[in-house]
């Protein structure tokens, strides 16, 4: 491997730990523009050559990153990571209710989370389709316990056939499984059978009553 492919793979992993390409190029002092045209070896208009970097540049990164010297230079086969395996994915900065529907707002935002990339094919999400949030209450345990998190698959808003979708209804944020009734609206369910009140019908998503934002698709939360 080329030390300008390794340069690549290394900006990537370091992208990817950064939680995007811009937020990187602001820890970098360097545009968006010029770390995008590292990572994706950008032709230069003048001699048509990729763009890379040189050994000084890749020593100022790693201190700016905090990584031991020569760090840049090493194959990332030698550590057995690839960041193309891996996804970040954006953490949404509020939380949805997995009971009543209070929204809690946080005052900082929250780093991404990072998901194997063959992970969220099998799940059905496309690149930039997902977010994961925070849930809290005790509507939907066991599924869904009191401040786990939840991914949310942001591409699939469709077919509301029982499963756990993330919606907004009047300002609140809220985790319920809905399905759609025939000639009635969206029935929302509690999945815990002590909750009350258990269910709640809503009209069509058609008529603006509630915004449908995804299907939950996965859950974490501490044992």
């Amino acid at each position: 491997m080329r030390i300008e492919e390794i340069y690549r793979a290394r900006l990537k992993l370091l992208a990817a730990e950064a939680g995007s390409q811009t937020a990187l190029a602001s820890k970098l002092d360097k545009s968006p523009a010029q770390v995008s045209q590292w990572i994706n070896a950008s032709k230069d208009s003048k001699t048509g050559k990729p763009r890379s970097m040189d050994r000084s540049t890749a020593r100022e990164i790693e201190k700016k990153c905090g990584k031991p010297d020569g760090w840049m230079d090493q194959p990332i086969e030698d550590s057995g990571y690839n960041p193309a395996d891996f996804t970040p994915v954006r953490r949404a900065d509020v939380a949805f209710s997995n009971g009543m529907g209070q929204v809690v707002y946080h005052e900082d935002e929250k780093p991404p989370l990072v998901f194997r990339s063959d992970f969220l094919r099998r799940l059905g999400i496309a690149p930039g389709n997902a977010v994961v949030v925070d849930a809290q209450g005790i509507s939907n345990e066991p599924k869904i316990v009191d401040g786990s998190v939840v991914l949310v698959n942001c591409g699939d808003r469709e077919h509301l056939d029982g499963d756990f979708f993330a919606f907004r209804y009047d300002g609140e944020l809220l985790i319920k499984r809905l399905q759609t009734v025939e000639g009635v609206g969206v029935l929302a369910t509690a999945e815990n059978p002590n909750f009350k009140p258990k269910t709640r019908v809503y009209q069509s998503t058609l008529a603006g009553e509630i915004d449908i934002i995804g299907r939950a698709v996965w859950t974490g939360s501490t044992l």
